[in-house]
């Protein structure tokens, strides 16, 4: 495939066949200046000790502006990339955010993955400078100390205040253009046997991923979220830190995961809405007693990815506990959500699309893509026909980083190519429903 194919096949992923209006913020930089002089709270962050600190929005904007200020003391400009190697804290958050504010290119390090894969990363995506809590360090020297390309890395500790990370002095300059379609993001994904794949996302993918989340899940400044999962993953910072700064809401970000903890701080903390993997709604069915009551009236409901182990707990959970589990789809090609259940159906018609079809369904496309079903030779597929689902939109990724056979596979037919094998059903009213069923290569 020819450079310039490939280009008009990316382009063409990368847009919806009929615009939908844009948000009010065009790139990360208009949505800071937006909430800089916010008094409400944007973070209540909770410790694994349980220590609670709360940060407003005005709050939050100044920590941004002054590790802006450090970043660029350092020497960083627009294009340069930093590391994150950090698990949920409010400080990774600023880190986001001022890099953002910079057109700087964050590249958040996924703890679970091999040393060698974290080294791999960090010299494939030329790292210029790493945040690095202070419960990873050892680890960190440990692999800068092993490979020879990754010595010229400078590394910050992030422990206690904020003062290792932010400057009150030296100017700070902030770029007038857009930073629309500069990288915010490569999220990098590990196979079996291959080397990490980078995800390239643009400010504007991660804008379209908060304002389609906004909008499908009917969040508002009054809304309060809850995140207790990894904030390295895009799905995560998007649909908590990002969307909740694009409403004006607010979140409740949870340093680890704690069944016993869990629905005290959303008693306490008045949260609407939190997402949950399939791992943490089995460790919750079991945790808590048959029989015993639990009293959450402020949650509206909980999200998570709709596969059939979730499904078997979220129907569990909802039983156990009276609250319903709304499925979605992310992909990090699609910066958040590219499909999400309707968040008001009735507990009938939610249970109908979880079980009528074989398999639980992963809902209708968000308004930032269109999906369909294709045939292996780009065809499309009409309803409960069994193909491998495909996007395009204004959240579908720049480019896979540095890897022209897997952005030529996946941009074929000039769709996204998702690899996951599923079909849809209409429902009264002509809309789809999708369903993944599994992979296309299994």
């Amino acid at each position: 495939m020819q450079f310039e194919e490939l280009l008009e096949k990316q382009n063409h992923a990368r847009r919806l066949a009929s615009p939908v209006s844009s948000g009010p913020f065009g790139d990360i930089k208009e949505l800071l200046e937006a909430r800089a002089d916010e008094r409400r709270d944007y973070l209540i962050s909770i410790t694994d000790n349980n220590e609670n600190s709360r940060v407003s929005y005005a709050g939050f904007c100044r920590h941004v502006l002054g590790c802006g200020r450090f970043l660029q003391n350092h020497g960083l400009r627009r294009g340069d990339r930093i590391a994150t190697i950090a698990h949920n804290h409010w400080h990774t958050a600023v880190q986001y955010f001022a890099a953002w504010l910079l057109g700087l290119t964050v590249i958040p390090i996924n703890l679970e993955e091999k040393d060698k894969d974290i080294a791999y990363i960090l010299a494939e995506s030329k790292i210029e400078l790493a945040f690095v809590r202070t419960e990873y360090r050892t680890r960190f020297r440990k692999i800068l100390e092993l490979y020879d390309n990754l010595k010229h890395i400078e590394w910050i500790v992030c422990e206690g205040e904020t003062d290792n990370f932010t400057s009150q002095k030296g100017s700070l300059t902030i770029d007038d253009s857009s930073l629309a379609d500069s990288e915010a993001m490569i999220v990098f994904k590990t196979g079996d046997n291959e080397d990490p794949l980078g995800v390239v996302l643009t400010q504007a993918n991660l804008l379209e991923g908060a304002r389609s989340v906004a909008e499908c899940q009917k969040i508002r400044d009054t809304t309060r979220l809850m995140c207790v999962l990894p904030i390295y993953h895009v799905n995560i910072v998007v649909t908590t830190l990002l969307t909740s700064f694009f409403v004006g809401g607010s979140t409740v970000l949870r340093g680890v995961f704690r069944p016993d903890c869990f629905f005290r701080d959303i008693a306490e903390e008045q949260v609407n809405i939190v997402s949950l993997e399939a791992p943490q709604l089995q460790s919750l069915n079991s945790y808590y007693e048959e029989g015993i009551q639990i009293e959450t009236p402020s949650l509206h409901y909980v999200t998570g990815e709709g596969t059939p182990l979730h499904a078997k707990e979220a129907e569990r959970f909802e039983k156990r506990f009276g609250i319903p589990v709304v499925s979605a789809y992310s992909l990090p090609e699609t910066s958040s959500y590219a499909c999400c259940m309707p968040v008001n159906l009735p507990a009938e018609e939610r249970r109908k699309w979880r079980s009528a079809y074989g398999f639980p369904s992963i809902g209708r496309p968000v308004s930032a893509d269109e999906m369909a079903i294709h045939s292996p030779d780009g065809e499309v597929l009409g309803e409960k026909e069994r193909g491998e689902v495909v996007i395009r939109g204004n959240n579908v990724m720049l480019t896979y980083y540095g890897d022209r056979k897997a952005n030529e596979k996946a941009f074929k037919h000039g769709w996204l190519r998702s690899g996951d094998k599923g079909f849809y059903v209409n429902d009264e009213k002509g809309r789809p429903y999708f369903f993944v069923v599994g992979r296309m290569d299994d």
